[in-house]
């Protein structure tokens, strides 16, 4: 399988993290080894992406995949890759989450939209009858949607 895994997030996300969370428990059972080194936070500013990578190809840390805190996140690496001269998937893989991109051939991790609007419901109106319940994690329903930008393990030994 693939060897190292990097992750392109904004940490201040509380979403973010329990992807993050979620992430590093899909590496553990795989038996890949995790490290926050593997893991950017790149703000939306022109440049952030491709110097990031430049610098990983610099330093022959370039990861076998990325896992994007979402699709638009997605799509923009894709972009730098291209740029920079890599080949997505021959090169790199990429994930998305979120599955809202139309038109790109992207792999992504899709959500259950209607499970998440009847979860949301359903708290509104016990925080309504109830009276000010505090905050709490809900989970939805996803599954992988593959696409174009996830190919065979490549490894980097």
């Amino acid at each position: 399988g693939y060897d190292e895994a990097g992750q392109e997030l904004f940490l201040t996300a509380q979403d973010s993290y329990y992807r993050l969370v979620a992430m590093r428990q899909a590496l553990s059972e795989a038996r890949i080894p995790f490290s926050f080194n593997n893991c950017f936070e790149v703000p939306f500013e022109p440049g952030n992406t491709d110097r990031i990578l430049q610098q990983l190809i610099d330093e022959n840390r370039m990861p076998t995949a990325f896992v994007c805190f979402d699709d638009v996140v997605a799509v923009l690496l894709l972009e730098s890759l291209t740029a920079l001269g890599l080949e997505v998937p021959k090169d790199v893989s990429v994930l998305g989450f979120g599955d809202v991109v139309e038109g790109i051939d992207l792999a992504t991790a899709t959500i259950d939209t209607n499970d998440m609007a009847e979860l949301a419901v359903a708290r509104i109106r016990e925080r309504i009858s109830q009276g000010g319940l505090g905050g709490m994690t809900l989970s939805v329903t996803s599954a992988f949607k593959p696409g174009g930008s996830i190919g065979p393990v490549k490894t980097t030994k």
